[in-house]
């Protein structure tokens, strides 16, 4: 069980750590709390939407939270800057085989504080808790049995980074943890009881991001990691063996856009991705392959945009492939809010950024947890002129079909100011198993 279910929790851990602090280091302005809470907030209204139960770990999960205390010189050559942060990260871990399954989810939550050193150099240092729930069913035996795996740890992780005016960054970051594991099994419990042993977790990374090509119409990008991790276990005595386990990862990407000008102020803007990643050591081996591709087609005179994307992703284990397809038809209001939009995005299969996901996810969570269906997203408004010529007032209307549901929507949108809005809006989904209705009322306020 340990052998199996250590690796895959090392590189979850280490991943979570690392996304936080690149997260954070991209940010060097401290970030914007108010834009974190509202994305926050408004996944919590899209869970409601979909009838999904929300804890507060998934309305922090994958969200950086970040204040800077002390601006003084920023990044310049005399330093300052001390910002403090904190972010919050859920992962579902699994694994399926013939003679072991398991599956549950790690929980981290991320809290730290830097400052900018001068010359684009920022250090700093993280405290983490991580905490996992795993089920598993090891059928090795002659009956099965079923258990649940527990893992509680602290770790400090010191890192720092180097940036320059054009983009590119270079990051180094460490990793050291303590914890405990604790597994109950029924038949192990007959025989010693609930069974619990110390861990220790020593993790180190080195990459970055670099525009190696910036014209004024062409830009590429390369982003790379290596990382190398390892877990062990410590003996305790019964029926706890000591388990020690080593991974290793390097993860590479490109990414290259150019916009091409076009008659009557159009634009043709093409891209292209590529994302590779290796995963090495012990647990789950292998290599992967992401290629991407789409366009984009804009009129700002009429506010049409026109979008297409493809992805297909080739990975190691068991020949896994993937693929997905879409697009979108968007006819923008004018910039102040008043006349038609429409917004129409049909797509096929997982048709979302695939290099994006390789990086982050690599090919487990990759795979697709059922057959490619087809989804369509619509709605149609037209504002108009209201509270005398002060704000903006949108009726709209909007449906989206995927395979076994329906989603209506209808409503109003009052913009009184920029910075306060208020939306009104009823909705009704179907699918086989309920029809249910909602009607909502909301009211946002930036500052």
């Amino acid at each position: 069980i340990n052998e199996s279910i250590l690796p895959e929790l090392a590189r979850a851990q280490w991943a979570s750590a690392l996304e936080a602090v690149t997260a954070r280091l991209e940010s060097p302005d401290g970030g914007d709390m108010l834009a974190e809470a509202t994305a926050a907030l408004k996944a919590h209204e899209d869970a409601q939407d979909a009838e999904e139960s929300l804890s507060w770990r998934k309305v922090v999960a994958g969200r950086t939270f970040a204040l800077g205390l002390d601006e003084g010189e920023g990044g310049g050559s005399g330093g300052g800057g001390v910002t403090v942060w904190a972010g919050g990260d859920l992962r579902s871990l699994s694994l399926e085989k013939s003679a072991l399954s398991w599956s549950g989810e790690l929980f981290a939550a991320h809290v730290g504080a830097d400052a900018a050193l001068g010359g684009g150099f920022t250090g700093g240092v993280a405290a983490s808790r991580f905490e996992s729930a795993i089920d598993y069913t090891d059928r090795g035996a002659a009956a099965a049995v079923a258990g649940r795996h527990e893992s509680r740890m602290t770790a400090v992780h010191p890192y720092i980074g180097r940036s320059w005016p054009d983009g590119s960054r270079l990051w180094a970051a460490a990793g050291y943890g303590a914890g405990e594991i604790e597994i109950v099994d029924e038949e192990i419990v007959e025989r010693f009881g609930v069974q619990s042993g110390d861990t220790a977790f020593l993790a180190a990374g080195v990459g970055g991001s670099v525009r190696v090509l910036a014209e004024e119409a062409l830009a590429l990008d390369l982003k790379t990691a290596l990382e190398a991790t390892r877990y062990s276990l410590s003996d305790n005595g019964a029926a706890l063996a000591a388990v020690t386990v080593e991974t290793q990862r390097l993860r590479l990407s490109a990414e290259g856009s150019r916009t091409y000008a076009l008659a009557g102020g159009k634009s043709l803007s093409p891209a292209l991705e590529l994302g590779l990643r290796w995963d090495g050591g012990a647990g789950e081996t292998g290599a992967g392959v992401e290629l991407g591709g789409g366009f984009t087609v804009m009129d700002p005179a009429s506010g049409l945009e026109v979008e297409a994307r493809a992805r297909g992703l080739a990975a190691h284990e068991g020949a896994l492939s993937e693929w997905g397809a879409g697009g979108a038809l968007r006819l923008n209001a004018r910039g102040d809010g008043r006349g038609l939009s429409l917004r129409l995005e049909p797509s096929w299969g997982a048709a979302e950024s695939g290099a994006a996901r390789l990086w982050a996810d690599g090919m487990a969570r990759a795979a697709p947890a059922k057959a490619p269906v087809a989804r369509l997203e619509t709605e149609l408004g037209y504002g108009f002129g209201a509270a005398g010529g002060a704000g903006v007032l949108t009726p709209y209307v909007g449906a989206g079909f995927e395979e076994g549901s329906r989603r209506w929507r209808a409503g109003a949108r009052l913009g009184l100011t920029p910075a306060l809005s208020v939306d009104l809006k009823a909705d009704r989904r179907e699918s086989p198993a309920a029809t249910d209705h909602s009607l909502r009322l909301e009211l946002r306020l930036k500052w």
